[in-house]
């Protein structure tokens, strides 16, 4: 009968955790009624998630300066309980996006994430990662004041290697001279 009802109590959800409740009644007639029968078919499963996912940069600092064509920027992210969506922030512009199923897939693979930066910048870079979890729980790694540059190019190179060459060259033919005379 209702007035013989069992509260359920919040304070019994307090952790973090995924929750299932069975329900089971007796009425005055003897007719059992319960949520796991297997005519019933439904499971009462909730999620308490109070944490925000974990965020990491495994090879990128701020105030470094990379001098490659490119950077593979790796990092992970996972939550306790479900990665809602990743989504990296390149200099305020949108550099990559993950939904859920994707981060599923990612995490459950036990693979990182990652994006690439092209090295041809002089400016300084400001990268965000954010990451949500199932319940909005937001969690930020942040990289700022890093370059990725190329460097000098081959062509470059070469005319530095070789003016050096024509000033040791030059040095050397003016020495003889010298002691000749």
């Amino acid at each position: 009968s209702l007035h013989d009802a069992l509260p359920i109590f919040e304070k019994n959800f307090e952790d973090d955790a995924v929750y299932r409740l069975s329900i089971h009644s007796k009425d005055e007639a003897g007719n059992i009624a319960e949520n796991t029968l297997d005519t019933k078919g439904k499971d009462l499963v909730f999620a308490v998630d109070k944490t925000a996912p974990n965020v990491q940069l495994k090879n990128l600092e701020s105030n470094q300066r990379y001098q490659e064509k490119s950077r593979e920027v790796i990092f992970s992210a996972k939550d306790n309980v479900k990665l809602s969506e990743v989504i990296v922030k390149l200099d305020g512009e949108e550099a990559g996006r993950w939904n859920q199923k994707e981060c599923e897939s990612l995490v459950e693979a036990g693979e990182d994430f990652s994006v690439v930066i092209a090295g041809d910048s002089k400016e300084e870079h400001r990268l965000e990662v954010i990451a949500v979890d199932a319940a909005g729980n937001k969690s930020t790694a942040l990289a700022d004041d890093f370059v990725v540059y190329e460097g000098m190019s081959d062509f470059v190179r070469m005319l530095l290697a070789a003016a050096g060459f024509g000033i040791l060259t030059g040095t050397f033919w003016y020495v003889l001279k010298k002691r000749r005379k």
